[in-house]
């Protein structure tokens, strides 16, 4: 971030719009959960996940080849949009396809991907150009992608996991009052609510912020290194947190993490 606002930055910004480059990817996942999560009962899972796959695509194309904010701030909203695909759409086929004894082991395989690409960009980030991405080869990520649209669906799944997806799917299709179901239900209401909590409780957590602003946040000179311990820190901590969902239980797990964060927070506050 100090590159992106110094005077030989490749894309001149300033710190406001800095601010929106970071908020972009945030106001994008906004939209796409509910359409998504509609078009994963239409037209399965998976193809709604191998979406993605363009979308990113398209949202680094975009990077290599602007060099205005506005062209930032659209390739990051892109970015947003396929993530809340992910999320939305990810948990609910992990659930179809997995047996209750490994879902929390699979679960958390998107988060670490995602920290490791963190971990990937504090370690390297510092030390490449803007158009360093450009050494990769966009034929084999294109090849890539052909792979994984036609690949098989894997041959993990038993028969009676997928009569039981499918039944699923069907019992989904024919309800029309999926959503009156939900809001006009006490239960329905109480388990909307106590999702959006935790969602809203992991958001206001700061870590998102934090993970953007992890160059400006630490002591000048010292930013590079404090980034890449951050970065070793969340790969550590991802898989003890998996292997604690399957042996506690979900939620005494995210109470240990709310009460943690909570310290943590009240620790930086003062």
């Amino acid at each position: 971030m100090p590159e992106m606002l110094g005077p030989h930055s490749e894309v001149p910004m300033t710190e406001e719009q800095l601010s929106w480059v970071v908020a972009a990817i945030e106001v994008g996942d906004i939209f796409t959960p509910i359409p998504c999560a509609l078009l994963a009962d239409r037209f399965g899972r998976k193809p709604v996940l191998l979406s993605t796959g363009p979308c990113y695509l398209v949202a680094w194309l975009v990077i290599l080849e602007t060099r205005s904010v506005p062209g930032l701030y659209l390739a990051r909203f892109i970015q947003g949009m396929a993530i809340g695909i992910t999320y939305s759409v990810l948990p609910i086929y992990l659930g179809e396809i997995a047996s209750p004894k490994y879902r929390g082991s699979l679960g958390i395989l998107d988060i670490y991907s995602w920290y490791l690409g963190v971990f990937f960009e504090y370690s390297i980030g510092p030390f490449l150009s803007y158009n360093a991405v450009m050494w990769a080869s966009l034929a084999e990520a294109e090849g890539a992608l052909r792979w994984l649209r036609g690949g098989a669906d894997g041959a993990a799944e038993m028969e009676e996991v997928l009569q039981e997806v499918k039944l699923a799917r069907e019992g989904a299709s024919l309800r029309c009052g999926v959503w009156t179901e939900l809001m006009g239900t006490r239960k329905g209401l109480s388990s909307l609510g106590l999702a959006a909590a935790v969602l809203l409780s992991c958001l206001m957590g700061g870590l998102s912020t934090l993970l953007s602003y992890t160059s400006l946040v630490f002591s000048p000179g010292q930013e590079v290194l404090c980034s890449i311990v951050l970065g070793v820190l969340l790969l550590l901590t991802v898989p003890l947190f998996g292997r604690l969902f399957d042996c506690w239980g979900r939620r005494p797990v995210y109470l240990l993490s709310s009460a943690i964060c909570c310290v943590c927070a009240l620790i930086i506050g003062n």
